[in-house]
């Protein structure tokens, strides 16, 4: 049960970092949600600081994912304006 347990904490923590990276560049909201999911999860497994510390590195992913996601889009249309 232990080994299950610790193999499971495990994943949640790459899944949740990877999912928070992913955020910057694809898809943010959804990632990051997903970052935010993992990161409850490992603290309610016991790993209270490394979850909160998840859940501040998606959040913070997310918003600039959304930046430079807004950043992209109006250079693209205003490169599209000029044609």
């Amino acid at each position: 049960m232990t080994q299950t347990t610790n193999t499971s904490l495990k994943v949640f923590i790459i899944l949740g970092w990877v999912f928070a990276g992913v955020a910057l560049l694809l898809l943010p909201p959804i990632f990051g949600i997903a970052s935010i999911v993992f990161g409850a999860l490992i603290i309610a497994r016991g790993r209270t600081l490394h979850g909160i510390l998840m859940i501040v590195a998606a959040i913070i992913c997310t918003l600039i994912g959304l930046v430079l996601g807004a950043i992209v889009t109006e250079i693209l249309s205003s490169a599209f304006i000029q044609f």
